[in-house]
């Protein structure tokens, strides 16, 4: 009964503060009264989830919209200017900000986010993530701007997992059950930087380590990872098996 009545209040505070102003767009604002909110007169909210915790902060800009998004933060971000960010396949666009999330002017964003870790995602101005991308942020990544990312691209600063010798990997399974790949430190990260005017075609992996610079083009379902691609260079993938010999 105590976490139902802390619930309501939650959003009764909030909707007095602020979510009044969408009570008819099918928008909910909750969270903590020491999270801080600011979002400006034009800035428009449809079918919107926001939850933020204590401490948090978010700042959306003039002429920014927002639709069919579920919002969670737990850090600070910063939404700016005339951004359209938004669902384009069924169900909400999941953004999850455990850190930092900035993001310019003029984009439009159609891609899951997720920064865990106290990790940081910068974005520029006039940049365009089309759905079905990813964006994984354990430690750093920046994007620059004038981009055109394609469809089901994966950005992944991190390992997403730890890879343990199989015993202690049984070990954490029956101790975590039904948790699967539950981790109890952070996994291997190195940042991913992305310059200005860059195409990166449908498919394409960008991982760790990965250093994109100015006007360069990746080609369809192209893999990268910890190298580093000089200003005007176009990469196209091919593929080829390899065998590594693992520890497990």
């Amino acid at each position: 009964m105590n976490n139902l009545i802390k619930k309501i209040y939650k959003r009764f505070y909030w909707f007095t503060k602020i979510g009044y102003r969408y009570v008819f767009s099918k928008t909910v604002i909750k969270g903590d009264r020491e999270a801080t909110i600011l979002i400006d007169e034009n800035v428009t909210l449809s079918n919107v989830s926001i939850d933020l915790e204590k401490g948090a902060t978010l700042k959306i800009s003039k002429g920014t919209t927002l639709k069919d998004v579920d919002l969670y933060i737990n850090g600070s971000t910063l939404i700016g200017e005339n951004n359209l960010i938004y669902s384009n396949l069924p169900g909400k666009l999941r953004i999850r900000v455990v850190g930092d999330l900035f993001i310019g002017n003029n984009n439009r964003i159609q891609s899951t986010i997720s920064i865990k870790c106290n990790g940081k995602l910068v974005i520029g101005s006039y940049t365009n993530i089309n759905s079905g991308s990813d964006i994984c942020v354990d430690e750093r990544i920046e994007i620059g701007s004038f981009n055109q990312i394609s469809f089901f691209v994966e950005i992944w600063d991190t390992n997403m997992h730890n890879i343990y010798p199989a015993d202690q990997r049984r070990k954490l399974t029956i101790e975590k059950f039904p948790s699967f790949g539950y981790e109890f430190e952070k996994p291997k990260t190195k940042p991913i930087k992305i310059g200005d005017d860059c195409w990166i075609g449908k498919g394409v992996t960008i991982l760790k380590g990965v250093s994109l610079g100015n006007k360069c083009v990746v080609g369809t379902k192209t893999i990268l990872s910890n190298q580093i691609i000089e200003d005007g260079y176009t990469v196209v993938g091919i593929s080829e098996i390899k065998k590594i010999k693992n520890n497990i």
